[in-house]
């Protein structure tokens, strides 16, 4: 469904964006996951539209530092892609 996403900057301190390029819409959930804790920090449903989707995490200055995942995957389950990030304090 997707045919390119990329999260930046790789160590965040307040702000995460994802930016999709989705061949045809859909919904997906994206997920912001301490790897150390396995606590997730932040989940948000997408509705993605076919071409280019831009979806920021805001306010993540509170977030302890550590190692984080964040997942894409689509709402029916059968595309997953995840990248990993530091969070700076």
């Amino acid at each position: 469904m997707l045919s390119k996403y990329e999260v930046y900057p790789e160590e965040f301190s307040n702000v995460l964006t994802i930016n999709m390029i989705a061949q045809v819409p859909g919904n997906f959930i994206i997920a912001l996951e301490d790897i150390k804790t396995s606590k997730i920090f932040r989940m948000v449903g997408a509705e993605v539209k076919e071409g280019a989707n831009t979806v920021q995490f805001e306010e993540l200055q509170d977030l302890p530092a550590s190692e984080y995942l964040v997942t894409i995957q689509h709402n029916e389950g059968d595309e997953v892609y995840k990248s990993f990030l530091r969070k700076n304090k």
